[in-house]
This record gives C-alpha cells, structure tokens and sequence, in this order.
C-alpha cells in the first residue's frame, strides 16, 4: 500500500496512519497510548511526527484486527519479534479457532 501525504516530506500524518491501518484517528492515538506504535515524535505545535515504521506498524494492526486478533494479543505478536515467533503465535491462534469450529455443532442456537 503507498501512502501519500505529508509522509513525501519524511513525516507522515494521522490522516496517512488511520488509511494505513483502516482506522479511526481514536483507534491510532488509542495505539499509541497503549505502546503498539512505539515512540511518537511531535512537532513543536504537539502534532505527531509518524514515520514510515509507524506506517508498517499501523498496517500490521489493522491487518490483524481484520483478522480477529484482540489488542493484546497484537501487543504480545509485536513484542515478540522476531517475526518467527509471530507465525507461532498465529498457528496457535489458528488451532484455537479450528477447535472452536468443530465445537460449533454442539451448539443448538
């Protein structure tokens, strides 16, 4: 995905960030709040300076929000890079579901 924007002048904007990660300017700052992006510069007016690692953090949530992954479980997938350790974690999230899955009969709703 390109993202256009301020980013073309090195910094890229909250704008540039909820398109990355298909979010709401809450869901970003809420990121941010939470430690899922990292550190984030400001300019002197307070507004934030997000880079291009910024960027590709904000994908990699969004994608695995889309995919069902809680934010804590993101946190935990972030934290444990390297990415190696990422795949074992989305194996084991993969079973979960797939037991779920066959449990799902047993339901009568």
């Amino acid at each position: 995905m390109r993202i256009e924007g301020a980013y073309m002048q090195g910094y890229a904007t909250l704008n540039d960030m909820m398109r990355a990660g298909d979010a709401t300017p809450r869901a970003v700052r809420w990121w941010e709040e939470q430690g899922l992006l990292g550190d984030v510069g400001r300019y002197p007016n307070g507004h934030r300076k997000y880079t291009s690692e910024h960027l590709e953090r904000a994908k990699f949530i969004g994608a695995c929000q889309e995919a069902g992954f809680s934010l804590a479980e993101i946190q935990l997938m972030i934290q444990r890079r390297p990415f190696e350790q990422v795949k074992i974690a989305l194996k084991a999230k993969g079973k979960k579901v797939q037991m779920w899955l066959d449990r799902l009969p047993e339901y009568d709703i």
